[in-house]
């Protein structure tokens, strides 16, 4: 009986411990595929944001901006586009209180026209991951019309012999461009240009020589374009690298961007530019633009809003090298001192070369 009893015992015994260590078998295979399921989780993860954050220094590091291929390259048998920059990234978690660094990280792209191929790889654990994404370059800005486009209905006034709006290429600081001719003036209606050129003066002085441009002097057309001004602000809006407030008054020797880093500069309303400040690349104002003193700009200043005033003080001689675009339900344009006004290539495309003025859409993606 003991014996028997002995034999049962043991057999319990081992039949409970071959239960128990199956049971941490399972427990054990559960945790790893826990773990692993983790980790393949946080491997993709950190592909999807490096890809992420790619597209975003794509559009806002000048440093990333790579020359896409001309027809001419693209066109050329055998060519294969390389991969021009592997950055590291290092994906902040949560506040940023600790950071999760991924092994082998990296981005690589490839072009072709205007398509991107991003390429993410990480590794976390024992698990890797890629992503590979081919994005299409979007034009924020469109083709500039003229060297003043007003998309509405308006009313001028010239007053003086010394201001100057001029369709002709012109170099930034002066000079002429190699560039195409535009008008000086380029309006949508009949009737703004026909209020446009009779308020240009032939007497005492004459001011129809101040606005020359495509055709001659005086250079005032009637254009059948069309621009999407709300996505050009929307875009705008997004890459902003400064906003000023409802009527703000900018003085002073102030700087807002250079040719070498274009900035761009959102005004929320009314302002007044005075002083001798200057700046570089998009300047958009949500209101009326004032401007005296010597403050000058240099790329598109684009305004939109309801009824538009825009007025030149006698006193100063501010510039703008680019061009000015306004969009609104009226427009009244008012001049009264000596404000250049001269359509550059050169300033709008040092613009496009090394401003936030291109957005990524995504056209494939494959993990």
């Amino acid at each position: 009986m003991g014996r028997a009893a002995l034999i049962l015992v043991l057999g319990f015994g081992v039949s409970f411990g071959t239960i128990k260590n199956n049971f941490n078998r399972q427990a054990q295979t559960v945790v790893d595929n826990y773990v692993a399921e983790y980790e393949r989780l946080a491997a993709r993860n950190a592909a999807n944001c490096a890809v992420a954050i790619a597209r975003r220094q794509l559009i806002q590091d000048n440093a990333w901006r790579p020359a896409f291929l001309d027809e001419e390259e693209y066109a050329t048998p055998g060519y294969v586009a390389q991969p021009v920059f592997t950055p590291v990234f290092s994906v902040m978690s949560g506040s940023g209180a600790y950071r999760l660094n991924y092994q082998d990280r990296s981005i690589d792209t490839t072009l072709a026209r205007d398509l991107v191929r991003l390429t993410a790889r990480t590794r976390f654990g024992d698990h890797e991951h890629e992503t590979r994404v081919i994005l299409r370059r979007r034009y924020v800005m469109p083709p500039v019309p003229a060297a003043v486009f007003i998309d509405a209905p308006a009313t001028f006034n010239f007053d003086g012999n010394t201001f100057m709006i001029d369709g002709h290429d012109t170099r930034v600081g002066g000079g002429p461009g190699t560039g195409e001719t535009l008008p000086g003036i380029g309006v949508i209606d009949g009737g703004s240009r026909a209020k446009a050129l009779s308020a240009l003066s032939p007497k005492g002085p004459d001011q129809r020589d101040n606005v020359d441009g495509q055709g001659g002097a005086p250079s005032v057309s009637k254009l059948d374009v069309e621009f999407d001004f709300a996505e050009i602000v929307d875009r705008l809006d997004r890459y902003a690298d400064r906003r000023l407030p409802d009527g703000a008054v900018a003085g002073g020797t102030l700087e807002w961007g250079t040719i070498d880093n274009p900035q761009i500069t959102v005004a929320e309303g009314d302002i007044h530019l005075t002083g001798s400040g200057y700046g570089a690349g998009v300047l958009l104002i949500k209101g009326n633009l004032t401007m005296t003193g010597n403050f000058e700009w240099h790329g598109p200043v684009i305004v939109v809003g309801e009824d538009i005033t825009i007025a030149v003080d006698a006193m100063g001689t501010p510039k703008i090298y680019g061009a000015l675009m306004i969009q609104a339900e009226s427009v009244h344009f008012d001049v009264r001192g000596n404000i250049g006004m001269y359509y550059s290539e050169e300033a709008l495309q040092g613009n496009e070369g090394r401003l936030n003025l291109h957005d990524f859409s995504i056209v494939s993606w494959w993990e």
